[in-house]
Protein backbone atom coordinates (compact mmCIF):
# COMPACT_ATOMS: atom_id res chain seq x y z
CA UNK A 1 0.00 0.00 0.00
CA UNK A 2 3.06 2.24 0.30
CA UNK A 3 3.01 3.13 -3.40
CA UNK A 4 -0.57 4.37 -3.12
CA UNK A 5 0.12 6.87 -0.32
CA UNK A 6 0.96 9.84 -2.62
CA UNK A 7 -2.24 9.18 -4.56
CA UNK A 8 -4.28 9.15 -1.34
CA UNK A 9 -2.78 12.43 -0.17
CA UNK A 10 -3.26 14.08 -3.55
CA UNK A 11 -6.94 13.17 -3.71
CA UNK A 12 -7.44 14.01 -0.02
CA UNK A 13 -6.13 17.53 -0.57
CA UNK A 14 -8.23 17.80 -3.71
CA UNK A 15 -11.45 16.75 -1.95
CA UNK A 16 -13.79 19.37 -0.51
CA UNK A 17 -17.18 20.83 -1.35
CA UNK A 18 -20.19 18.51 -1.97
CA UNK A 19 -22.88 16.41 -0.30
CA UNK A 20 -24.25 12.85 -0.11
CA UNK A 21 -21.84 10.19 1.12
CA UNK A 22 -19.58 7.39 -0.12
CA UNK A 23 -19.23 4.93 2.77
CA UNK A 24 -17.28 1.71 2.44
CA UNK A 25 -18.88 -0.57 -0.17
CA UNK A 26 -18.19 -4.02 1.25
CA UNK A 27 -19.28 -5.81 -1.92
CA UNK A 28 -16.39 -4.18 -3.81
CA UNK A 29 -13.72 -5.49 -1.41
CA UNK A 30 -12.21 -8.98 -1.36
CA UNK A 31 -13.37 -11.30 1.42
CA UNK A 32 -10.16 -11.39 3.47
CA UNK A 33 -8.24 -8.14 3.00
CA UNK A 34 -4.86 -8.10 4.72
CA UNK A 35 -4.95 -4.32 4.53
CA UNK A 36 -7.86 -1.99 3.89
CA UNK A 37 -8.18 1.79 3.67
CA UNK A 38 -11.32 3.68 2.76
CA UNK A 39 -11.67 7.45 2.45
CA UNK A 40 -15.16 8.91 2.10
CA UNK A 41 -14.51 12.25 0.42
CA UNK A 42 -18.20 13.15 0.33
CA UNK A 43 -18.45 12.83 4.12
CA UNK A 44 -15.21 14.76 4.50
CA UNK A 45 -16.63 17.64 2.49
CA UNK A 46 -19.29 18.13 5.14
CA UNK A 47 -16.64 18.41 7.86
CA UNK A 48 -14.40 21.28 8.90
CA UNK A 49 -11.47 19.25 7.59
CA UNK A 50 -12.86 19.20 4.05
CA UNK A 51 -13.86 22.85 4.14
CA UNK A 52 -10.33 23.73 5.25
CA UNK A 53 -8.85 22.01 2.20
CA UNK A 54 -11.44 23.68 -0.04
CA UNK A 55 -10.29 27.03 1.33
CA UNK A 56 -6.71 26.12 0.48
CA UNK A 57 -7.71 25.17 -3.08
CA UNK A 58 -9.53 28.47 -3.55
CA UNK A 59 -6.32 30.42 -3.04
CA UNK A 60 -5.00 32.14 -6.21
CA UNK A 61 -1.75 30.17 -6.20
CA UNK A 62 -3.70 26.90 -6.49
CA UNK A 63 -6.01 28.04 -9.29
CA UNK A 64 -3.69 27.09 -12.17
CA UNK A 65 -3.15 23.63 -10.67
CA UNK A 66 -6.87 22.98 -10.49
CA UNK A 67 -7.41 24.24 -14.05
CA UNK A 68 -4.62 21.97 -15.28
CA UNK A 69 -6.06 18.95 -13.45
CA UNK A 70 -9.54 19.51 -14.87
CA UNK A 71 -8.22 20.04 -18.39
CA UNK A 72 -6.36 16.71 -18.26
CA UNK A 73 -8.88 14.50 -16.43
CA UNK A 74 -12.09 16.30 -17.42
CA UNK A 75 -13.65 16.29 -13.93
CA UNK A 76 -13.50 18.48 -10.85
CA UNK A 77 -12.21 16.48 -7.85
CA UNK A 78 -13.57 19.10 -5.46
CA UNK A 79 -17.11 18.05 -6.34
CA UNK A 80 -16.98 14.86 -8.40
CA UNK A 81 -14.59 12.67 -6.41
CA UNK A 82 -16.68 10.64 -3.95
CA UNK A 83 -14.51 7.96 -2.38
CA UNK A 84 -11.45 5.77 -2.60
CA UNK A 85 -10.88 2.23 -1.33
CA UNK A 86 -7.48 0.58 -1.27
CA UNK A 87 -7.11 -3.03 -0.21
CA UNK A 88 -4.54 -5.78 -0.33
CA UNK A 89 -6.02 -9.17 -1.07
CA UNK A 90 -3.07 -11.07 0.41
CA UNK A 91 -0.11 -10.49 2.69
CA UNK A 92 2.03 -9.46 -0.29
CA UNK A 93 2.70 -5.72 0.08
CA UNK A 94 2.60 -5.09 -3.68
CA UNK A 95 -0.74 -6.81 -4.30
CA UNK A 96 -2.85 -3.65 -4.07
CA UNK A 97 -6.21 -2.76 -5.56
CA UNK A 98 -7.26 0.90 -5.72
CA UNK A 99 -10.92 1.67 -6.41
CA UNK A 100 -11.71 5.32 -7.12
CA UNK A 101 -15.36 6.41 -7.12
CA UNK A 102 -15.89 9.57 -9.18
CA UNK A 103 -18.09 11.22 -11.82
CA UNK A 104 -15.50 10.89 -14.55
CA UNK A 105 -16.10 10.49 -18.27
CA UNK A 106 -15.12 6.90 -19.18
CA UNK A 107 -14.34 7.72 -22.80
CA UNK A 108 -11.98 10.50 -21.81
CA UNK A 109 -10.14 8.25 -19.36
CA UNK A 110 -9.75 5.57 -22.02
CA UNK A 111 -8.18 8.12 -24.38
CA UNK A 112 -5.75 9.20 -21.66
CA UNK A 113 -4.76 5.61 -20.93
CA UNK A 114 -4.43 4.77 -24.63
CA UNK A 115 -1.99 7.67 -25.03
CA UNK A 116 0.27 6.24 -22.31
CA UNK A 117 3.58 4.60 -23.06
CA UNK A 118 3.32 1.05 -24.47
CA UNK A 119 -0.41 0.99 -23.75
CA UNK A 120 -2.58 -2.00 -24.61
CA UNK A 121 -5.93 -3.51 -23.67
CA UNK A 122 -7.11 -7.06 -23.05
CA UNK A 123 -10.60 -8.48 -22.55
CA UNK A 124 -11.45 -10.62 -19.54
CA UNK A 125 -15.01 -11.92 -19.60
CA UNK A 126 -17.07 -8.81 -20.41
CA UNK A 127 -14.48 -6.37 -19.00
CA UNK A 128 -11.68 -4.49 -20.72
CA UNK A 129 -8.45 -4.16 -18.74
CA UNK A 130 -6.08 -1.40 -19.83
CA UNK A 131 -2.35 -1.30 -19.20
CA UNK A 132 0.38 1.31 -19.63
CA UNK A 133 3.87 2.07 -18.36
CA UNK A 134 4.14 4.71 -15.67
CA UNK A 135 6.99 6.99 -16.77
CA UNK A 136 6.92 8.71 -13.37
CA UNK A 137 8.22 5.55 -11.71
CA UNK A 138 11.93 4.85 -11.97
CA UNK A 139 11.21 1.14 -12.28
CA UNK A 140 9.02 1.73 -15.32
CA UNK A 141 6.35 -0.45 -13.73
CA UNK A 142 3.12 -1.20 -15.54
CA UNK A 143 -0.27 -0.06 -14.34
CA UNK A 144 -3.49 -1.99 -14.94
CA UNK A 145 -7.01 -0.59 -14.71
CA UNK A 146 -10.64 -1.21 -15.62
CA UNK A 147 -13.54 1.22 -15.72
CA UNK A 148 -16.87 0.02 -14.37
CA UNK A 149 -19.98 1.99 -13.35
CA UNK A 150 -18.34 5.08 -11.86
CA UNK A 151 -15.37 3.13 -10.59
CA UNK A 152 -11.77 3.15 -11.74
CA UNK A 153 -10.33 -0.18 -10.54
CA UNK A 154 -6.53 -0.16 -10.67
CA UNK A 155 -3.83 -2.58 -9.58
CA UNK A 156 -0.14 -3.34 -9.69
CA UNK A 157 -0.76 -6.54 -11.63
CA UNK A 158 -3.25 -7.70 -14.22
CA UNK A 159 -4.36 -10.59 -12.01
CA UNK A 160 -5.13 -8.18 -9.18
CA UNK A 161 -7.56 -6.29 -11.40
CA UNK A 162 -9.10 -9.55 -12.70
CA UNK A 163 -9.66 -10.74 -9.13
CA UNK A 164 -11.10 -7.36 -8.10
CA UNK A 165 -13.55 -7.39 -11.02
CA UNK A 166 -14.69 -10.87 -9.99
CA UNK A 167 -15.50 -9.50 -6.52
CA UNK A 168 -17.44 -6.55 -7.94
CA UNK A 169 -19.35 -8.87 -10.30
CA UNK A 170 -20.28 -11.14 -7.40
CA UNK A 171 -18.52 -14.20 -8.80
CA UNK A 172 -15.93 -14.10 -5.98
CA UNK A 173 -16.60 -13.64 -2.24
CA UNK A 174 -16.55 -10.13 -0.81
CA UNK A 175 -15.94 -8.48 2.56
CA UNK A 176 -19.14 -9.10 4.52
CA UNK A 177 -21.00 -6.19 6.19
CA UNK A 178 -21.11 -8.29 9.38
CA UNK A 179 -17.32 -8.56 9.43
CA UNK A 180 -17.00 -4.84 8.70
CA UNK A 181 -19.28 -4.11 11.66
CA UNK A 182 -17.05 -6.24 13.89
CA UNK A 183 -13.90 -4.69 12.50
CA UNK A 184 -15.10 -1.10 12.92
CA UNK A 185 -17.31 -0.05 15.81
CA UNK A 186 -19.37 2.33 13.70
CA UNK A 187 -18.66 1.79 9.98
CA UNK A 188 -21.41 4.22 8.90
CA UNK A 189 -21.28 7.32 6.73
CA UNK A 190 -20.03 9.59 9.54
CA UNK A 191 -16.57 8.03 9.33
CA UNK A 192 -14.55 9.56 6.54
CA UNK A 193 -11.55 7.31 7.18
CA UNK A 194 -11.60 3.58 7.92
CA UNK A 195 -8.46 1.45 7.92
CA UNK A 196 -7.24 -1.90 9.18
CA UNK A 197 -4.05 -3.82 8.54
CA UNK A 198 -2.04 -6.83 9.54
CA UNK A 199 1.50 -7.71 8.49
CA UNK A 200 2.78 -4.13 8.54
CA UNK A 201 6.15 -4.85 6.96
CA UNK A 202 5.35 -2.37 4.20
CA UNK A 203 5.84 0.55 6.61
CA UNK A 204 9.03 2.58 6.59
CA UNK A 205 11.80 1.44 8.91
CA UNK A 206 12.25 4.74 10.76
CA UNK A 207 11.69 5.02 14.50
CA UNK A 208 8.31 6.76 14.11
CA UNK A 209 6.88 3.66 12.45
CA UNK A 210 8.54 1.07 14.71
CA UNK A 211 5.60 1.02 17.15
CA UNK A 212 3.03 0.17 14.47
CA UNK A 213 5.33 -2.04 12.41
CA UNK A 214 5.79 -4.51 15.27
CA UNK A 215 2.02 -4.78 15.83
CA UNK A 216 -0.06 -7.81 14.90
CA UNK A 217 -3.00 -5.74 13.71
CA UNK A 218 -3.97 -2.07 13.63
CA UNK A 219 -7.34 -0.38 13.11
CA UNK A 220 -8.17 3.29 12.58
CA UNK A 221 -11.38 5.19 12.12
CA UNK A 222 -11.90 8.96 12.00
CA UNK A 223 -14.94 11.21 11.89
CA UNK A 224 -16.02 14.72 12.82
CA UNK A 225 -18.94 16.06 14.81
CA UNK A 226 -19.61 19.71 15.70
CA UNK A 227 -16.13 20.64 14.43
CA UNK A 228 -14.50 18.12 16.76
CA UNK A 229 -12.19 15.66 15.03
CA UNK A 230 -12.55 12.19 16.52
CA UNK A 231 -10.33 9.21 15.82
CA UNK A 232 -9.60 5.84 17.40
CA UNK A 233 -6.42 3.88 16.79
CA UNK A 234 -6.59 0.29 18.05
CA UNK A 235 -3.41 -1.78 18.18
CA UNK A 236 -3.22 -5.54 18.78
CA UNK A 237 0.27 -6.19 20.15
CA UNK A 238 -0.19 -9.96 20.41
CA UNK A 239 0.28 -10.40 24.18
CA UNK A 240 -0.29 -8.51 27.43
CA UNK A 241 3.35 -7.69 28.19
CA UNK A 242 4.06 -6.28 24.74
CA UNK A 243 0.80 -4.36 24.86
CA UNK A 244 1.79 -2.74 28.14
CA UNK A 245 5.21 -1.75 26.79
CA UNK A 246 3.73 -0.34 23.59
CA UNK A 247 1.06 1.62 25.45
CA UNK A 248 3.79 3.22 27.56
CA UNK A 249 5.62 4.24 24.41
CA UNK A 250 2.41 5.71 23.00
CA UNK A 251 1.82 7.65 26.20
CA UNK A 252 5.39 8.99 26.15
CA UNK A 253 4.89 10.24 22.59
CA UNK A 254 1.75 12.09 23.66
CA UNK A 255 3.62 13.59 26.62
CA UNK A 256 6.42 14.76 24.32
CA UNK A 257 3.81 16.35 22.06
CA UNK A 258 2.33 18.23 24.99
CA UNK A 259 5.74 19.72 25.83
CA UNK A 260 6.32 21.38 22.46
CA UNK A 261 6.39 25.00 23.60
CA UNK A 262 7.15 26.28 20.11
CA UNK A 263 3.89 24.72 18.87
CA UNK A 264 1.05 25.43 21.34
CA UNK A 265 -1.45 23.78 19.00
CA UNK A 266 0.41 20.50 19.50
CA UNK A 267 -0.13 20.75 23.24
CA UNK A 268 -3.86 21.16 22.61
CA UNK A 269 -3.85 18.04 20.48
CA UNK A 270 -2.06 16.08 23.18
CA UNK A 271 -4.70 17.19 25.67
CA UNK A 272 -7.34 15.48 23.58
CA UNK A 273 -5.54 12.12 23.41
CA UNK A 274 -5.94 9.23 25.82
CA UNK A 275 -4.31 5.79 25.92
CA UNK A 276 -6.23 2.79 27.23
CA UNK A 277 -4.63 -0.61 27.83
CA UNK A 278 -6.62 -3.63 26.62
CA UNK A 279 -6.17 -7.41 26.88
CA UNK A 280 -3.44 -7.91 24.28
CA UNK A 281 -3.27 -4.38 22.92
CA UNK A 282 -4.16 -0.77 23.50
CA UNK A 283 -6.20 2.01 21.95
CA UNK A 284 -5.59 5.70 21.48
CA UNK A 285 -8.71 7.88 21.44
CA UNK A 286 -8.48 11.37 20.00
CA UNK A 287 -11.08 14.13 20.34
CA UNK A 288 -9.71 17.54 19.41
CA UNK A 289 -10.89 20.73 17.81
CA UNK A 290 -10.78 20.38 14.04
CA UNK A 291 -9.40 23.90 13.80
CA UNK A 292 -6.54 23.03 16.17
CA UNK A 293 -5.84 19.82 14.25
CA UNK A 294 -5.57 21.64 10.91
CA UNK A 295 -3.42 24.39 12.45
CA UNK A 296 -1.08 21.79 13.91
CA UNK A 297 -0.91 20.00 10.54
CA UNK A 298 -0.06 23.27 8.82
CA UNK A 299 2.67 24.02 11.36
CA UNK A 300 4.10 20.52 10.93
CA UNK A 301 4.16 20.60 7.12
CA UNK A 302 5.88 23.98 7.13
CA UNK A 303 8.75 22.40 9.11
CA UNK A 304 9.26 19.56 6.62
CA UNK A 305 12.34 20.33 4.48
CA UNK A 306 11.91 19.97 0.72
CA UNK A 307 13.20 16.77 -0.87
CA UNK A 308 16.49 17.02 -2.78
CA UNK A 309 15.76 18.16 -6.29
CA UNK A 310 12.14 18.89 -5.36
Amino acid sequence: MKSAVPVILAFWIAAAGGAAGAPLKCTDVGAEPARLLHIDFDAMREAYVGKYFLYQLDKPEMHSNMVAFQSIFSFDPREQLHGMTIYTASSTPNDNVVITYADFEPGHLVKLIASGEAAFAVTNNQHVIYSWIDKNKKSGARNYAAILDGRLIAGNAQQSVIDALAVVDGSAPSFSPQKAAREFDTPGATNFVLACAQNLEFLESDSKMALLKSSKRVKLQASESDEVLKATLTVDAGDEQTARQMSLVAQSLITALSLQKENPRAAKLAGGMTVQLEATGFRVDIAVSSEDAMAALKAYTQKIPPKPGG
